[in-house]
């Protein structure tokens, strides 16, 4: 049973990585690294990209369940995969605190937290009042949605390779 669920898994996993494009790139991995609000609030899940603190070159997805720990039954280790795929399937088990996360584009939205807007329209007003009056110059919307996550929630900007608190 698990080792069906886990084919699926995988199976689901490598449609989705190869179909849509996530910034895996150093300067978001050290963007994401340095968040350490966002990184805190983080509880991983299955399809989650995250990037091995031990700076193992390659980024890697949670695939399965975590493993849970005897003692205090909390999740412990969670399997990963690495990617991409063309070096063939390499799975692992890591704990959270081996892991940064990357969040996904659609995962920093949903920090924002901004639930009562069914379409969504205040939530993109906003994002793109703060972009075109800031004229922010990043090559990734995941870099742009943690830019805006950060200002929104956490009152922070990136100031070189460091978040800082907003100067006002």
């Amino acid at each position: 049973m698990v080792k069906n669920s886990l084919e699926k898994n995988l199976t689901t996993l490598y449609h989705y990585a190869t179909v849509c494009s996530m910034d895996t790139s150093l300067e978001y991995i050290k963007m994401c690294e340095k968040a350490e609000e966002i990184q805190e609030q983080w509880y991983p899940k299955c399809g989650d990209y995250v990037r091995l603190s031990n700076k193992d070159a390659r980024v890697t997805i949670i695939v399965d369940s975590p493993t849970w720990n005897v003692n205090d039954g909390r999740p412990d280790r969670f399997l990963t995969v690495a990617f991409p795929w063309s070096y063939g399937v390499n799975t692992d088990y890591k704990k959270i605190h081996e892991m940064i996360w990357l969040p996904r584009q659609d995962q920093l939205q949903g920090i924002i937290g901004w639930r009562n807007d069914p379409y969504c329209g205040a939530m993109l007003s906003k994002f793109m009042r703060w972009y075109n009056e800031n004229q922010i110059a990043l090559p990734s919307m995941e870099q742009l949605w943690l830019s805006f996550v950060m200002l929104e929630n956490h009152k922070k900007v990136l100031d070189g390779e460091q978040w800082t608190y907003l100067r006002k």
